[in-house]
């Protein structure tokens, strides 16, 4: 199924993924170390793979929730990536 690929670059905290929970069923959110003007600090990705329902309403809720981590973790900016992707679900795959 072709989809979308969403991830949200933003300062880890402590309540994100209760935060994205609200919002979304199903997300990973991804532990990194960003650097931000030449120093490290802790960083999250969450990710979140389009259901294919509706990509219309699915972009703008990624974008209401960056919107909501930005302003909660009182950042100037957060990141958005959005790639198009194929994606398989398996469930009892025989290999044929």
């Amino acid at each position: 199924m072709k989809t979308s690929i969403y991830r949200i670059y933003t300062e880890k905290r402590p309540n994100l993924a209760a935060f994205v929970a609200e919002r979304f069923d199903g997300f990973s959110i991804i532990a990194a170390e960003g650097y931000w003007q030449g120093k490290p600090e802790p960083c999250a990705i969450v990710e979140l793979i389009d259901t294919g329902v509706d990509a219309a309403e699915t972009r703008y809720r990624v974008y209401e929730l960056a919107e909501d981590i930005r302003v909660a973790n009182e950042q100037t900016s957060v990141i958005v990536t959005e790639t198009e992707t194929f994606v398989s679900t398996f469930r009892d795959w025989k290999g044929e």
